[in-house]
């Protein structure tokens, strides 16, 4: 299992183990992003940290994404984007990222697309949130182990997010493909024993309107 999220990138979008230095030699790789951009989808990336970050403004468009939005361009909007959020990543927050995926999936319903959003703030090292509905560290907390429940409420709130755009009335037909990066790496046994080691979560979420998806 690769415990890196560039690692689990190319897994996912490439279909290779590896990590982003291995889409730095070429100009175009035969990725997913690619062959949906051959088949005639838009190709969309979104990522509230900076485009240098592992240097994604160089390898997302040769792996085949037409059109990536990351921290330098979105934090220009500062009307939807002035909030700030994570810690050592300190970045645009989740939830304003999937009001921004959710716009730009709603926009031009005709155009097919295939978007991919990479999360920040839900991801450790994290900064809990502050008053949440899971009460996290009290006695009334939802789930008793500090760290799990904290991580648990900042997840939640982006499966919140994907649900506002699931739901959105003017969402043309999408399938919602949901994927961790890699285990939670929690050294604490109490915490880790709440996860299944060595096992990546997925969550497939398929379109069950009538309409068809165009191929």
């Amino acid at each position: 299992m690769v415990v890196a999220t560039t690692g689990a990138e190319s897994r996912e979008l490439c279909g290779q183990w590896g990590d982003h230095t291995d889409y730095l030699r070429r100009t175009s790789y035969d990725c997913f992003p690619a062959a949906m951009a051959d088949r005639g989808y838009r190709t969309i990336s979104y990522h509230g940290f900076s485009q240098r970050m592992f240097e994604r403004d160089k390898w997302y468009p040769r792996i085949g994404f037409l059109e990536s939005h990351f921290l330098e361009g979105l934090a220009t909007d500062s009307n939807r984007f002035h909030q700030r959020c994570g810690s050592v990543f300190t970045g645009l927050c989740d939830n304003d990222i999937a009001s921004a995926v959710r716009d730009r999936l709603t926009t031009n319903p005709a155009e097919r697309k295939l978007l991919y959003w990479l999360t920040l703030n839900s991801h450790i090292p994290y900064v809990p949130k502050q008053g949440g509905n899971f009460k996290c560290g009290s006695d009334a907390a939802e789930i008793a182990n500090t760290k799990v429940c904290e991580l648990t409420e900042l997840w939640a709130d982006v499966f919140d997010g994907v649900a506002s755009i699931a739901t959105d009335p003017n969402l043309p037909p999408t399938d919602i493909f949901i994927v961790g990066d890699h285990p939670t790496p929690l050294w604490e046994r109490a915490a880790a024993e709440h996860f299944t080691p060595h096992k990546v979560q997925w969550h497939l979420l398929r379109d069950n309107r009538t309409t068809t998806h165009g191929e």
